[in-house]
């Protein structure tokens, strides 16, 4: 088995296909890098920080239990996956559901991989769909922060608002998606 020392300047490519092949060394390089942006970002969204540790690692169990079923030679990818399905049980929607899988797939790309959210036109679609029943400030500012990629602070420089009103105005479209999940009013 590689020492961890090996993985530390290893590619996503190359842990990858070591995680495919059982090693752990390589799991915990890809753990290393990755937990605490995974925790960050469902902190961010969740606001708790019992339930984003708990789904942290549930996500990066599950990650490890289905090394040999991961699609993609990036990490990311594969991580969306996994929280897609924690993301359907906590919000406890079926699996198949038609008009829930793309909303779990949308939020789990805006929790990790917001510039992915382009590249896939039905990911981009779902998003549209519910982004056009905001109101017109709230779809700029989401568009300038996830497809544009601008910080909180470039989009208040750019509108003439301040940060503290931006991260309100993210925090409640994040709310706004999560109502849309759960099928009740904002």
């Amino acid at each position: 088995m590689k020492s961890s020392e090996y993985f530390k300047n290893s590619s996503e490519a190359e842990l990858m296909m070591s995680l495919s092949l059982g090693n752990r060394e390589a799991f915990n390089e890809i753990y290393q890098r990755k937990w605490k942006e995974l925790y960050n970002a469902l902190f961010h969204a969740l606001r708790d920080r019992e339930i984003a540790a708990g789904m942290t690692m549930k996500v990066m169990v599950a990650f490890w239990k289905n090394r040999t079923r991961h699609l993609y030679p990036e990490i990311y990818p594969n991580l969306v996956k996994e929280l897609q399905h924690e993301l359907t049980i906590y919000y406890e929607l079926p699996e198949n559901h038609p008009d829930k899988v793309l909303a779990i797939m949308a939020l789990a790309y805006l929790l990790l991989q917001p510039s992915q959210i382009k590249a896939d036109p039905a990911l981009f679609d779902c998003i549209e769909i519910w982004l056009e029943t905001q109101p017109e400030n709230r779809q700029e500012i989401f568009r300038l922060n996830v497809y544009d990629e601008l910080t909180v602070e470039q989009i208040a420089l750019q509108l003439h608002l301040t940060t503290e009103d931006v991260k309100g105005e993210l925090h409640r479209l994040f709310l706004a998606f999560e109502a849309y999940l759960k099928n009740t009013k904002p």
